[in-house]
Order: C-alpha cells, then sequence, then structure tokens
C-alpha cells in the first residue's frame, strides 16, 4: 500500500513547476503515486509525452459533468482552478483507494525531504493543515488569505476526512471567487478550510517550520544548513511554495513579488529549484521546441530580483 496519493491540478502554464515537483517527489518521497488532472489539451499531451514515473496523467473532460460543468461556466478561469482542486482531491479519494494519505498539491510546491515527516507529528489525525505562519510585513493578509494555506491540504483514509472534503467541495461549487471577502471570510477555495477546526475532530495544524515556507513568512526565519541539508529555524526544511516565481525564459527568473530574496533563502532554496527548472524546460524542448505557454510575460512580471543563470555560468 502506498503512504501517500498525491493530486495536483496543472495547467500549460504551470507544466515546469508540476514537473520540477514531480522530480522532487521521486527524489524525496519515498512511497507515493501522482494524479495530475489536466486543465487543457496541452498540459496532457506534454506530460503523456514525457512518461512520467509515478505519475497518472486525468483529462479534465473526465471530471466536467454535472456541477463542475455549471461551475465553469459561472466563473474565470482562475476561479474555476482553484474550484477544482476539492473536486479533483474528492475524485481521487473515491476512486483510488490503495493508500494511507491523500494531500492536495498545488503545482508550484518542491519537496527537499520526504513529506511522512508531517505524518510523524500526529498519526491519528484525520487532516493535516499548514499555517501561513506570516512574516511582519504580511501580517495583514491574514485578514484575507486567512490563517490557512490550501497549497498542501493532507488527510487520512478515514470518514472524517471524506465528510471534510464533500464539505470543502460544496463550499467552493457555491463560491470561489479571486475577490477575497474580508467580512464573509471567503477567499478562493482557501478560507474555506479555516472552519474544519471547529466542524470536524482530529485536524491537526502542522508544526514543524519546514512545511509550507513560501515569500509570504521566509523573511521571519533563520535559514541555515546543517548536514548538507537546509534548515528553516530547528526543522528541517520540508517542501517550498514558489507562489510569486515567474518563469521569464530558460535562464531568467523573477523570484520574489515583494523584496530580494536574502542569500541563505537564495543559495539553500531558490537556487537548486530554478536550476530543476531549466532542466526541465530544456527536457520539455526536446520534443516542444515552440513550447511558451509557461513563461510570464516580463513586461509585467516583478523586477524586484531577478536571476539570469546563463550571466551567472559564463562568470570567470
Amino acid at each position: 500500500m502506498k503512504t501517500f496519493f498525491f493530486s495536483s491540478v496543472v495547467s500549460s502554464f504551470y507544466i515546469f513547476k508540476f514537473l520540477a515537483m514531480q522530480d522532487s517527489l521521486l527524489e524525496h518521497c519515498s512511497n507515493y503515486h501522482l494524479f495530475a488532472l489536466c486543465v487543457d489539451a496541452a498540459a496532457y499531451e506534454i506530460l503523456e509525452r514525457l512518461d512520467l514515473k509515478n505519475t497518472t496523467l486525468i483529462p479534465v473532460s473526465e471530471l466536467e459533468k454535472g456541477r463542475l460543468y455549471k461551475a465553469k461556466k459561472d466563473r474565470n478561469y482562475h476561479e474555476y482552478c482553484w474550484t477544482l482542486k476539492p473536486f479533483f482531491l474528492n475524485h481521487i479519494m473515491q476512486t483510488y483507494k490503495d493508500t494511507c494519505y491523500y494531500a492536495n498539491l498545488d503545482a508550484d510546491l518542491y519537496f527537499y525531504s520526504d513529506p511522512v515527516q508531517i505524518i510523524s507529528e500526529s498519526p491519528s489525525a484525520s487532516i493535516f493543515l499548514t499555517d501561513h505562519n506570516f512574516s511582519a510585513e504580511f501580517l495583514s493578509s491574514y485578514e484575507t488569505s486567512g490563517r490557512f494555506n490550501t497549497g498542501f491540504v493532507c488527510c487520512k483514509k478515514d470518514r472524517t476526512a471524506n465528510a471534510a472534503v464533500n464539505w470543502w467541495l460544496d463550499m467552493c461549487y457555491e463560491k470561489c471567487s479571486l475577490i477575497a471577502d474580508a467580512n464573509r471570510e471567503i477567499y478562493g477555495d482557501q478560507r474555506y478550510v479555516e472552519k474544519w477546526p471547529f466542524l470536524f475532530p482530529n485536524v491537526h495544524i502542522i508544526s514543524s517550520r519546514g512545511a509550507n515556507v513560501a515569500q509570504w513568512n521566509v523573511a521571519g526565519y533563520k535559514i541555515h544548513e546543517k548536514d548538507g541539508e537546509a534548515y528553516i529555524e530547528d526543522d528541517r526544511l520540508i517542501f517550498y511554495h514558489f507562489s510569486g516565481l515567474e518563469i521569464l525564459s530558460k535562464d531568467e527568473y523573477s523570484l520574489c513579488t515583494f523584496y530580494r530574496i536574502e542569500d541563505n533563502p537564495l543559495n539553500l532554496i531558490y537556487m537548486p529549484y530554478i536550476e530543476n527548472l531549466r532542466k526541465q524546460i530544456t527536457l520539455v524542448q526536446v520534443c516542444f521546441p515552440d513550447f511558451r505557454d509557461s513563461y510570464a510575460n516580463r513586461i509585467f512580471a516583478a523586477n524586484i530580483h531577478r536571476v539570469n543563470l546563463s550571466a551567472a555560468l559564463t562568470k570567470p
């Protein structure tokens, strides 16, 4: 039996990031299978050609029935992709049973060590949530983005988790808006899970600082190296959420939307990731040399901290 069944929604814009995540799982996660919901034909075609290990591709057309078909008509593309997250997680939970835990993974996560560490915090828990742990600059975001981040939502194979994911699915079907409503505590698919600790038993808030590190909290942590591994305070880095990182070309990357990344997170966290992205871009371009959907428009991309790998590689 697999320890984890992971679900992830991927569009052609996230192909390179998804491939980097999948590669990091192969390296660091000991016993898993990854299910990818391909939102568009380009994503399915590219990933199918690459014949990925431990990965099953599912075209979005397999899920676009009933309520999802209706939801697609009344929200924009980004809202629909967010809506798909609980629907797809529920689909995997109901269809594929040979596992201990399920987890939704946003395609811009990247693993640096085995996520089984998260389960060991509370083996009896039904649901595992990650607090945003906003740094000082982002404290006001609790009012809009809420306490928990749904880039990683993990649950045990039990009735409580099934009920919680079904409830999340119902809420996202009702409303999944890009516009935050602080008064109603709604923002996309995200703020609904704030109610889980009050509605369902056995909800565990992940204590490790190494889970779901991101631009919204990394500036508040001490990042250091120990035995060749990246550490967040006293905890081993498990995964980083690269929200805000934009790919401008195979060699150029905009790292952060709000500030420059300091040397330790840059060298220990960001550089391994963008080097892996570069590897994935090269791999895809062998078969699809004209594919550019995953590149951000450099005119609109943040210019606060950019890295040019080709320039770095040519320095004496």
